[in-house]
C-alpha cells in the first residue's frame, strides 16, 4: 500500500550483502540488527557451470524487539 506520492526515480534500491564466493567456505553466518523493527531477510543461492545454471530463494521475517 501506498500511503503517498514518491517517485520511484529518486528512491534507492535495497541493496543485496555478500556472504559467501566460490572460493569461500561458509560454515555460519550472523547479522547484528540495532534497531528494533520487523525484517526481511532474503537468501539467494545459485549454482552455475557450463551447462545451466539454478537459483533458490528463501525468505524470512525477524521481529526485532527493544
Amino acid at each position: 500500500m501506498v500511503t503517498k506520492q514518491f517517485n520511484p526515480n529518486r528512491t534507492n534500491p535495497d541493496k543485496g550483502e555478500t556472504i559467501k564466493n566460490i572460493s569461500q567456505n561458509l560454515y555460519e553466518y550472523s547479522k547484528v540488527y540495532t534497531k528494533p523493527g520487523v525484517y526481511k531477510v532474503v537468501f539467494v543461492a545459485t549454482s552455475v557451470n557450463v551447462k545451466e545454471s539454478d537459483s533458490i530463494l528463501k525468505e524470512m521475517e525477524i521481529n526485532i524487539t527493544p
